[in-house]
């Protein structure tokens, strides 16, 4: 009798397991993510930070990879860089607003450009009336003269 177990394994699901942000403290911390006892069975949990794949079956196995100079110098790396990124989506938050605040401005300035092409247009043809009546006073009053020159 051949057994059918060995070929069909039970493949279970890797997590890695991250630092999380402590809001009161503003600081990471290596935590295990489950409480005790609770751990699904089927999950196997590596270290998300030594970027290794050995399989940490408990929290006390945790607790002694995390206490390692390995790990360590790990998390002491990832705290940088996520520092480091953090202060990066700051300034790109920032640059966010002040794209923004640009682009309002930007927005205002043509709508002042467009009441001002708008003001001018009016004007000249305003000035184009007057030109017209001013050219129809002249002739009006040209004729004027000419009809008291003759009248003498």
């Amino acid at each position: 009798m051949i057994n059918k177990m060995s070929e069909t394994q039970i493949v279970a699901a890797l997590e890695k397991i991250l630092p999380e942000l402590n809001n009161e403290t503003k600081c990471y911390e290596d935590k295990w993510p489950y409480a005790p006892y609770k751990k699904p069975r089927s999950l196997q949990l590596c270290c998300g930070l030594c970027n290794n794949d050995r399989i940490i079956a408990n929290r006390q196995l945790y607790d002694s990879h995390k206490k390692g100079k390995g790990h360590l110098a790990h998390f002491e790396r990832w705290k940088a860089d996520e520092k480091e990124k953090q202060d990066l989506r700051d300034k790109n938050k920032k640059l966010e607003k002040e794209k923004l605040r640009m682009k309002k401005k930007n927005n205002k300035i043509h709508a002042q450009s467009a009441r001002k092409d708008r003001e001018i247009a009016e004007l000249k043809e305003r000035l184009a009336v007057l030109v017209v009546q001013l050219d129809n006073t002249q002739s009006e009053s040209d004729d004027e003269f000419e009809d008291a020159e003759e009248a003498e």
